[in-house]
């Protein structure tokens, strides 16, 4: 369904519009059905596939940290960084580093 074409591909990069384009759906549709059966906001949703994304890059990857946020859809390092360190409790340069 949507949240597997929104992980199989970059879509979450485009975040919200694509969602919407995907879907089909309009703007309260999708989000009720989407924190109906996710328990998850539209923002959330796409910002946790983002963070997935940060870390797998910084494993498997050598461009910068800040290249990566950005790549991944973020506008604000500063505000991945703090989603990023919510998630997996410690800063992206630890977690690159197995720290």
């Amino acid at each position: 369904a949507l949240c597997d074409e929104m992980n199989k591909s970059d879509n979450f990069i485009l975040g919200a519009e694509r969602m919407l384009e995907l879907s089909g759906k309009s703007r309260e549709h999708l989000s009720r059905s989407l924190k109906k059966y996710t328990g998850f906001t539209v923002s959330d949703y796409i910002n946790n596939l983002r963070i997935k994304f940060i870390a797998n890059m910084l494993i498997n990857s050598n461009y910068s940290v800040a290249d990566i946020v950005f790549e991944s859809g973020f506008n604000n390092l500063s505000w991945a960084s703090r989603l990023f360190k919510q998630t997996y409790g410690c800063t992206m340069s630890q977690y690159r580093s197995g720290k």
